[in-house]
């Protein structure tokens, strides 16, 4: 398909998803059109090793802006912050992004990972960042079901924040 392009589709019986009670599902019709096509955000070059002159942090976090941001202001603990983010583990899997869903996500402060609490603090509105985040700033040693391990590496854009 295309953009733009719409079709029928007929998906028979054998095919179809199985029921919860583990039954053969039944034939279902799909008209689909092809809106957009989401390209992923390109694997950073400098994934395993940053630049000479990014900044290391005491914690073992390491941050070089993308791009400069204006203001003076930085978010607090209490914040809420809105920003585009794209997240790859170290093999260069991109495991979450905003980016392509073209919908910036919002938090407070006090629930993103520490590591991003961190580097968000130094931040100004319209900044972006690349973050190489070592896995005790990320979701630790044992991650929860869905979320990656290991060291990770972010790009953050802080779009807004309220104080």
């Amino acid at each position: 398909m295309v953009v733009g392009e719409q079709r029928r589709a007929w998906v028979p019986a054998g095919l179809a998803s199985a029921t919860e009670n583990g039954e053969k599902g039944e034939a279902a019709t799909f008209d689909l059109e092809l809106v957009e096509i989401i390209k992923a955000p390109a694997i950073p070059e400098d994934l395993l090793s940053p630049p000479r002159d990014a900044v290391r942090l005491p914690s073992g976090l390491i941050l070089d802006v993308l791009k400069p941001g204006s203001g003076t202001q930085h978010p607090t603990s209490h914040s809420r912050v809105k920003l585009d983010f794209s997240g790859w583990k170290r093999d260069g899997t991109l495991f979450q992004s905003t980016v392509m869903a073209h919908h910036p996500a919002v938090f407070h402060m006090v629930a993103v990972i520490p590591g991003w609490r961190e580097a968000l603090a130094t931040m100004v509105t319209g900044e972006k960042v690349r973050l190489w985040t070592p896995a005790s700033l990320a979701y630790g040693p044992r991650p929860r079901r869905g979320q990656p391990a290991g060291d990770l590496v972010y790009d953050l854009e802080l779009l807004s924040f309220d104080l």
